[in-house]
């Protein structure tokens, strides 16, 4: 049975849209609801689609949402991962069809009634575009009406071995959207498909990225020429496929390169999996790759070529978080990992290595990439093994450059009481593989770090505390007052939520025993969050003591916090926020 889905007119849709277009998330979350009264439906056509099933619609989008960050802000790679799969959600599960979605209507009630709060987060902003919670023609410009186009035009029901939703993965957002923005020039998903898959080849074929646009845009210009003469539709699949091939080789041809799309097989994306798959692939036969002018040149495997040809699109220099997006499909491809579990960081510069790496391991991945110039793979090294404690699971590659574009792999550091993973090795056999355990600070167990901890904020209570003093030298002065050694004990100010996490991660470092904060009040839960969240994954088991700082000559709050407790200590005459009481709070 055909669902039918409520829609909003087009004078309220923009109305709300204004509305919700600069709340917070939280605030778009408590707006959010499955009925609005001025919402209406087709008259004929299929059943109306229950509250119930809206409310299970809504709550299977927020589950991807939340495996990409939500509600929190989102990196780039994130929200390009969390669109296609939220594209195969749409398409596979909402059960709508292609006449509902072209109803602007019914996108409006999607975005400014079901799912204000996504629509929120994934633009950001002090405010989000109103369009994207409207619609525009076909629902293009709503955030989920495009997003269902994207899972109908690129379903391919007819080469995809796994995933129907691979090509969402696999081709770059100008691709994608060309293909479904564009729908005169293809005008059915088989074409789009059939396309993508030759585009895809060519890819496999010479491993370049750089002119992939300019092909795209030449081929669309010959489907749309064809098209008046051709009707796609009645063609079969390997006629379709047929003809997209002739149509990229003329393209080629005409663009002045040398290379043929053949009956080749594109790159297949791996599915998602819930867990990392230990036993690796076989590797491919090592190839030798000679340099000019430099002995001794080490063999290579084929997923380091890959890999090369990849980067060699890639401008290191950029900050766009999305710029490894191909060279994080490969690699996982190859380890047979999801994508969200490979990071990839550029290490330019020493000096602020150790910052790059910590950064990287915010998001504890499973494998950590590090690119860096010849010179500085010993200090990409040691700035790894000076940040391991805060993701002693993760594994890292060093891949060194040579000149201007020649790669090799140059180390591989493993933790040593890690689980059995040799995917690395059997990719990369000739690297330099270090197994060590990653640096902690002292061992201390639960039940003496809440001592420690209890001690402490006992010794803050009691200690005279004022705007003037000297947080560092008052809590040395505690730590004396019950321990006659004293701990190693790290000082870190935030004052901007911009950094916070990088600051936190400096100042937990290898070795960290007790870690001061001085933080601004409105920065506290922040905080409070980003260390239980980096606690956790250690081993060691350090303590962090707050500072709350409040307005000049004010007083101030401590507090003491471990991965569990916060404990509060002693206030002062600042005004702090009602998550800090009293009594022992513990971290959920």
């Amino acid at each position: 049975m055909v669902k039918l889905f409520p829609r909003l007119p087009l004078p309220v849709a923009k109305k709300l849209a204004a509305e919700r277009a600069g709340i917070s998330i939280l605030e778009a979350r408590n707006v959010s609801g499955v009925a609005h009264r001025t919402a209406t439906y087709a008259a004929v056509g299929g059943q109306r689609i229950t509250d119930s099933e809206l409310e299970q619609l809504a709550e299977r989008i927020r589950e991807v949402a939340v495996e990409h960050g939500y509600p929190k802000k989102c990196t780039q790679h994130q929200t390009a991962t969390f669109e296609a799969r939220c594209a195969a959600v749409l398409h596979d599960e909402a059960e709508i069809t292609a006449t509902e979605a072209a109803r602007e209507g019914a996108w409006a009630f999607l975005a400014c009634i079901l799912l204000p709060d996504i629509v929120r987060w994934r633009w950001g902003g002090v405010r989000s575009p109103e369009d994207r919670f409207v619609g525009g023609e076909r629902g293009l410009r709503n955030t989920l009406g495009r997003l269902w186009w994207r899972g109908y035009m690129l379903e391919d029901r007819w080469w995809a071995e796994h995933d129907r939703h691979e090509l969402l993965h696999l081709l770059s957002e100008d691709q994608i959207v060309g293909f479904v923005e564009r729908p005169r020039a293809f005008l059915s998903p088989l074409a789009a498909v059939a396309v993508s898959r030759m585009v895809l080849a060519v890819r496999s074929t010479t491993g370049t990225r750089g002119q992939e646009v300019e092909l795209m845009r030449d081929v669309t210009k010959r489907f749309l020429r064809l098209g008046t003469f051709v009707s796609y539709e009645s063609l079969e699949a390997e006629e379709m496929k047929a003809l997209a091939g002739k149509m990229v080789n003329e393209s080629l041809v005409r663009l002045g390169r040398a290379e043929h799309v053949r009956e080749a097989e594109a790159p297949r994306y791996r599915r998602p999996r819930a867990t990392i798959v230990a036993r690796a692939r076989t590797a491919p036969e090592p190839i030798v790759e000679t340099r000019s002018g430099r002995p001794g040149a080490r063999r290579h495997s084929d997923i380091v070529a890959q890999l090369v040809r990849e980067l060699q699109s890639v401008a290191l220099s950029s900050r766009s978080s999305n710029r490894f997006h191909a060279v994080r499909t490969t690699l996982a491809s190859a380890l047979q990992m999801r994508p969200e579990v490979v990071g990839i960081k550029f290490v330019g510069d020493a000096k602020n290595a150790a910052n790059r790496v910590g950064e990287a391991l915010r998001t504890s991945p499973a494998v950590l990439l590090l690119l860096a110039p010849e010179e500085l793979v010993e200090p990409a090294l040691a700035a790894a093994r000076s940040r391991w404690a805060s993701s002693p699971s993760t594994r890292f590659l060093v891949l060194a450059r040579h000149g201007e574009d020649e790669w090799d792999c140059s180390a591989i550091l493993e933790p040593a009481d890690g689980i059995e993973f040799d995917s690395l090795v059997k990719l990369f056999p000739d690297a330099p593989r270090h197994v060590e355990l990653p640096a902690d600070g002292p061992s201390r167990s639960d039940e003496k770090t809440e001592e420690f901890a209890v001690r402490t904020r006992d010794g803050l209570s009691l200690a005279t505390v004022t705007a003037g003093d000297d947080p560092e030298r008052t809590l040395e002065g505690v730590f004396a007052s019950f321990d006659p050694s004293l701990p190693d004990l790290r000082t870190k100010r935030i004052v901007s939520a911009k950094n916070l996490g990088n600051r936190i991660s400096e100042g937990l470092g290898a070795g960290c025993e007790v870690l001061l904060l001085i933080v601004r009040l409105d920065l506290l839960h922040a905080a409070q969050e980003e260390v239980h969240r980096q606690l956790r994954a250690r081993r060691d088991k350090p303590l962090v003591v707050h500072r709350v700082e409040g307005d000049a000559g004010s007083g101030a709050v401590w507090l003491v916090q471990t991965v569990d407790t916060v404990l509060h200590a002693r206030s002062g005459s600042v005004r702090h926020p009602s998550n800090v009481q009293h009594a022992s709070l513990p971290i959920t």
